[in-house]
C-alpha cells in the first residue's frame, strides 16, 4: 500500500472513531466504564457531567442508578433528588428515594419523599406511613396538616377522621374539629361510637347543647348500649340547661328502662335534681318490668330526688294495671315504709284483699289498722317465716301477737319449733312469749337444742 493510501485509511479510521464518540452519550460511556470495572474513571466522568450542568432529566436518573451501581448511595440519592426537582411527580423515582431513605435511617428525607409521593399520587398506604412517621416523632402539627391536605383530595377512613378531629381539638381548633365530625356523622355507617363520642364532647364544650342532645338521641337508639346512655346524659346534665338535658335523660330512660332508676339517682347525686325529677315523672316507662325490687327502688329514689306528686301519680298508673297486683302491693308497702301506714289507709279505692295477700305481713298490718282482725289472722297464718327476711320475721312475730294474742302466738311458734321450722332469728320472740304465758319449758327446750347441735343459734 502506497503512502497516500495509508494516510487515507488512518484519516477514515479517525473519522469513524470520532463519529462513534460523537454519537454515544456520556451515560453510555459511563455504563461501559462501569461494565469494564473501571470505577474510578466512571466516577470522574459522572462528576464531570454533573459539574458541566448539561445533564437532562433522563440522564440524571441514569446517572443516579450508575452511582448506585458503583456503591455510592449517598451521591446516588443526591443525583436522584436533582432528578426529582425536574420531575416532581415521577412515582418511580419517589419510590426509589423512599426505599433509600428508609435504609439509611434518614427520617427527614423519608418524610419529605413520602409527602412528595402522597402529593403525586394520593394513596392510603402512603398516608398511613407518613402520618405514623410524624406521630412517632411528635410532629403532631405536621400530622394534622397531612391529614387535612389528603382530606381535600380523597375521603379519609374513619380512624383518620377521628385522629384529625382529635388533633384539631388538641390545638384548640374545636370549631374545625366539629365541622369534620359533623360531616362524618352525616355519612357514617355503623356505630361510629368513638367519633360520635368526641363530637358529643366538643359540642358540649362549644355550648351547642341542644344539638348534642338531638344527635345523642338518634345515636342511642342505634347503639343499644345503656351504659353510653347514662354516660352521655350525665355529661350533658353537668353542662346544659335543665330542659335540654331532661329531653335526653327521658329518652335514655324510655330506651333503657332497666337503667332508668340508676340514672335518676346518679343525676340527683351529681346535683342535677331537675333532670332527675324529669326522669322520675315518667315512671314506669314502657317495657319496665314491675318487679318488687323495681317498685321499691323507685319509691326510695323518688322520695329523695323526686317530688311527692311523682310518687302518687306513679302509684295511680300502677294501680290502673290490674295484672300488676304484686307491684301494687309492693308500692303500697314502700309508701307506708316512707310515710307511715296512714299514707295508704285513706286510699280510694281502698287496697283490695287480693292485693294485701301479695304482701301478707304488710297486709296484716293494714287489716289490723282498719279493724279487720280475722283478715289479719288469715294473712299471718298463711306466712312461711322461713321465706321472710330477718326484718320481716320480726314484724311478723309482733303482728302475730297483736292479731292472735300471746298464747295463740306462742302456740304457733311452738308448732314451728317442734317441726324444726322455727328460724333462729325468731327464737328470742318465742322465748319471750313463753315467759309471758308461763311456758318456761320453752326455754329449756331451746337450751337443749343448742346443746344438742353444739352452737348458738344465729
Amino acid at each position: 500500500m502506497t503512502s497516500p493510501r495509508i494516510l487515507m485509511a488512518v484519516i477514515v479510521a479517525i473519522c469513524l472513531a470520532a463519529g462513534y464518540l460523537a454519537r454515544s452519550g456520556p451515560e453510555e460511556r459511563i455504563a461501559t466504564l462501569v461494565r469494564d470495572g473501571r470505577r474510578a474513571e466512571a466516577s470522574r466522568e459522572i462528576d464531570a457531567v454533573l459539574a458541566g450542568g448539561q445533564a437532562k432529566a433522563p440522564m440524571l436518573m441514569t446517572l443516579a442508578h450508575l452511582q448506585d451501581a458503583l456503591g455510592d448511595p449517598k451521591h446516588a440519592t443526591e443525583t436522584m433528588e436533582l432528578y426529582r426537582l425536574a420531575r416532581p411527580d415521577d412515582t418511580v423515582a419517589l419510590d426509589w428515594l423512599i426505599n433509600r431513605y428508609e435504609g439509611s435511617e434518614d427520617p427527614e428525607g423519608l418524610a419529605d419523599a413520602l409527602a412528595a409521593r402522597l402529593h403525586a399520587k394520593p394513596e392510603r398506604e402512603t398516608l398511613l406511613r407518613l402520618t405514623a412517621l410524624h406521630r412517632y416523632a411528635g410532629r403532631f402539627a405536621d400530622e394534622r396538616a397531612v391529614l387535612q391536605a389528603y382530606a381535600r383530595l380523597r375521603p379519609l377512613d374513619p380512624p383518620q377522621i377521628l385522629r384529625l378531629a382529635a388533633l384539631l381539638a388538641a390545638e384548640g381548633r374545636d370549631a374545625e374539629a366539629i365541622t369534620v365530625l359533623r360531616e362524618d356523622d352525616t355519612e357514617a355507617a355503623g356505630d361510629a361510637e368513638r367519633r360520635r363520642t368526641l363530637l358529643f364532647t366538643l359540642l358540649i364544650q362549644a355550648g351547642h347543647h341542644a344539638e348534642a342532645a338531638e344527635r345523642a338521641q338518634t345515636w342511642l337508639a342505634r347503639w343499644k348500649k345503656p351504659w353510653l346512655a347514662t354516660q352521655f346524659t350525665l355529661r350533658l346534665a353537668r353542662n346544659a340547661p335543665t330542659d335540654v338535658a331532661a329531653r335526653l335523660a327521658r329518652t335514655s330512660a324510655y330506651q333503657y328502662p332497666e337503667g332508668g332508676l340508676y340514672l335518676a339517682r346518679t343525676l340527683g347525686e351529681q346535683g342535677s335534681r331537675g333532670v332527675a325529677e324529669a326522669v322520675l315523672a315518667d315512671w314506669p316507662w314502657p317495657n319496665t318490668r314491675l318487679t318488687v325490687r323495681e317498685v321499691q327502688s323507685f319509691v326510695e329514689v323518688a322520695a329523695i330526688f323526686g317530688r311527692p306528686a311523682h310518687l302518687w301519680e306513679a302509684f295511680a298508673r300502677v294501680r290502673a294495671q290490674p295484672a300488676e297486683s304484686a307491684a301494687q302491693a309492693a308500692f303500697a308497702e314502700a309508701l307506708a315504709g316512707q310515710y307511715g301506714d296512714g299514707a295508704v289507709l285513706g286510699l280510694q279505692p281502698p287496697l283490695a284483699i287480693d292485693l294485701l295477700r301479695e304482701r301478707p305481713v304488710f297486709g296484716a298490718r293494714i287489716a289490723l289498722a282498719t279493724g279487720r282482725r280475722p283478715l289479719a289472722q288469715q294473712l299471718l297464718a298463711g306466712v312461711d317465716p322461713g321465706a321472710l327476711s330477718v326484718a320481716e320475721r320480726s314484724g311478723w312475730s309482733t303482728l302475730l301477737r297483736m292479731a292472735f294474742g300471746p298464747l295463740r302466738a306462742f302456740e304457733i311458734l311452738d308448732a314451728l319449733r317442734r317441726r324444726g321450722d322455727l328460724p333462729p332469728s325468731l327464737q328470742a320472740a318465742y322465748l319471750g312469749l313463753g315467759a309471758e304465758v308461763g311456758r318456761m319449758g320453752a326455754r329449756r327446750s331451746i337450751l337443749a337444742e343448742v346443746n344438742q347441735i353444739g352452737r348458738v343459734p344465729q
